[in-house]
């Protein structure tokens, strides 16, 4: 409840941060201070101390996973031309959630008892999946000032393409 609460505190804050220096800023400091911070996030819940672990997840993804969430929307509206938004959207996001969501706690659990119950396999992971999303959005065009309301031209309308 505690990183959910300063996720949402901090989300409009994020947001408005990108409006000002951009959308990829924000978010490869989110994946960099992510990375950083995966080692000792897991060595603080690996304590079991429940103060410990509510600040390891608080930071974690309270306030590191909120900026890149706070952004994301943004960055992958304006990525796409109107015509291919949805499609765009969709399958960069949402296929990429759906196949790499759903196995995570199955691989997640694998790791750790492939590990003897360690927890740093995760850890480990966590700064491979920030790496290719910092790599991913650093290769991306900024996008803060892109005019999202282009027009199709008529040559394009009525064609029968396929979205």
């Amino acid at each position: 409840m505690c990183s959910a609460a300063v996720g949402i505190a901090l989300m409009p804050l994020f947001g408005h941060l990108a409006d000002r220096v951009g959308r990829r800023p924000v978010f490869l400091g989110a994946t960099l201070a992510l990375s950083v911070f995966a080692f000792p996030m897991f060595r603080l819940i690996d304590t079991g101390r429940p103060e410990l672990v509510i600040f390891a997840v608080t930071l974690g993804y309270g306030v590191f996973v909120t900026a890149m969430f706070a952004v994301l929307a943004s960055i992958l509206t304006e990525l796409f031309g109107t015509r291919y938004r949805y499609s765009g959207i969709a399958i960069s996001r949402e296929w990429t959630a759906a196949l790499t969501s759903g196995p995570a706690p199955l691989v997640a659990a694998s790791l750790v008892a492939g590990a003897g119950g360690a927890s740093w396999p995760i850890a480990l992971l966590l700064v491979g999946l920030a790496t290719i999303a910092f790599l991913t959005v650093l290769l991306a065009p900024e996008t803060r000032a892109k005019d999202l309301d282009e027009r199709v031209s008529q040559e394009h309308v009525g064609s029968g393409a396929v979205i």
